[in-house]
Protein backbone atom coordinates (compact mmCIF):
# COMPACT_ATOMS: atom_id res chain seq x y z
CA UNK A 1 0.00 0.00 0.00
CA UNK A 2 1.31 3.44 -1.18
CA UNK A 3 -0.14 6.63 -0.33
CA UNK A 4 -1.19 9.36 2.30
CA UNK A 5 -3.90 9.14 4.95
CA UNK A 6 -4.96 12.30 6.82
CA UNK A 7 -7.75 12.35 9.39
CA UNK A 8 -9.28 14.60 12.22
CA UNK A 9 -6.94 14.42 15.37
CA UNK A 10 -10.13 12.63 17.25
CA UNK A 11 -10.40 9.61 14.76
CA UNK A 12 -8.89 6.83 16.45
CA UNK A 13 -6.93 3.78 15.01
CA UNK A 14 -5.61 4.90 12.11
CA UNK A 15 -2.94 2.44 10.08
CA UNK A 16 -1.62 2.05 6.52
CA UNK A 17 -2.89 -1.37 6.18
CA UNK A 18 -6.01 -1.75 9.03
CA UNK A 19 -6.66 0.55 11.30
CA UNK A 20 -7.59 -2.23 14.18
CA UNK A 21 -7.10 -6.04 14.53
CA UNK A 22 -8.14 -8.17 17.83
CA UNK A 23 -9.69 -11.83 18.21
CA UNK A 24 -6.22 -13.31 17.02
CA UNK A 25 -6.69 -11.59 13.81
CA UNK A 26 -3.13 -11.51 11.04
CA UNK A 27 -1.76 -9.57 8.78
CA UNK A 28 1.08 -11.26 6.90
CA UNK A 29 3.45 -10.44 4.21
CA UNK A 30 2.79 -6.54 3.92
CA UNK A 31 4.39 -3.36 3.15
CA UNK A 32 3.09 -0.17 3.53
CA UNK A 33 4.99 3.03 2.18
CA UNK A 34 2.52 5.99 3.71
CA UNK A 35 2.46 9.19 4.87
CA UNK A 36 -0.31 9.78 7.71
CA UNK A 37 -0.91 12.65 8.98
CA UNK A 38 -3.58 12.85 12.52
CA UNK A 39 -5.58 10.98 14.52
CA UNK A 40 -4.93 8.55 17.33
CA UNK A 41 -3.56 5.48 18.10
CA UNK A 42 -1.51 5.52 14.39
CA UNK A 43 0.78 2.86 13.14
CA UNK A 44 2.56 2.20 9.71
CA UNK A 45 1.12 -1.29 9.31
CA UNK A 46 -1.79 -0.99 12.12
CA UNK A 47 -3.69 1.79 14.27
CA UNK A 48 -4.92 -0.76 17.27
CA UNK A 49 -4.01 -4.31 17.53
CA UNK A 50 -5.19 -6.64 20.61
CA UNK A 51 -4.57 -10.46 20.57
CA UNK A 52 -3.49 -10.62 16.93
CA UNK A 53 -0.43 -11.00 14.82
CA UNK A 54 1.59 -8.79 12.78
CA UNK A 55 4.31 -11.50 11.07
CA UNK A 56 6.85 -9.93 8.12
CA UNK A 57 5.48 -6.49 7.50
CA UNK A 58 7.39 -3.67 6.19
CA UNK A 59 6.67 0.11 7.03
CA UNK A 60 8.58 3.17 5.45
CA UNK A 61 6.84 6.26 5.58
CA UNK A 62 6.26 8.98 7.82
CA UNK A 63 3.35 9.31 10.90
CA UNK A 64 3.11 12.76 12.45
CA UNK A 65 0.45 12.17 15.80
CA UNK A 66 0.63 13.05 19.10
CA UNK A 67 -0.65 9.84 20.56
CA UNK A 68 0.06 6.04 20.84
CA UNK A 69 1.97 6.28 17.87
CA UNK A 70 4.07 3.35 16.37
CA UNK A 71 6.08 1.89 13.34
CA UNK A 72 4.40 -1.53 13.11
CA UNK A 73 1.23 -0.94 15.63
CA UNK A 74 0.28 2.23 17.19
CA UNK A 75 -1.79 0.96 20.12
CA UNK A 76 -0.67 -2.95 20.32
CA UNK A 77 -1.98 -4.47 23.25
CA UNK A 78 -1.39 -8.94 23.82
CA UNK A 79 0.10 -8.88 19.74
CA UNK A 80 2.90 -10.86 18.11
CA UNK A 81 5.47 -8.92 15.81
CA UNK A 82 7.86 -11.54 13.98
CA UNK A 83 10.47 -10.53 11.03
CA UNK A 84 8.55 -7.17 11.07
CA UNK A 85 10.49 -3.84 10.30
CA UNK A 86 10.96 -0.11 9.75
CA UNK A 87 12.95 1.80 7.40
CA UNK A 88 12.00 5.18 8.16
CA UNK A 89 9.43 6.82 11.25
CA UNK A 90 10.11 10.90 10.61
CA UNK A 91 7.94 13.39 12.68
CA UNK A 92 6.70 15.05 9.50
CA UNK A 93 7.00 19.03 11.20
CA UNK A 94 10.76 18.29 11.17
CA UNK A 95 11.34 17.20 7.98
CA UNK A 96 9.92 16.64 4.45
CA UNK A 97 8.36 13.16 4.07
CA UNK A 98 8.86 11.88 0.65
CA UNK A 99 5.56 9.93 0.11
Amino acid sequence: VSGKITVDEVVTSVGGISGKLENESRVERCSSSVSINGGNAVGGIVGNSTDSVINTCYFNGCIDSNNDVGGIAGCPHAYQSENSYIACLLPMQHLQCPF
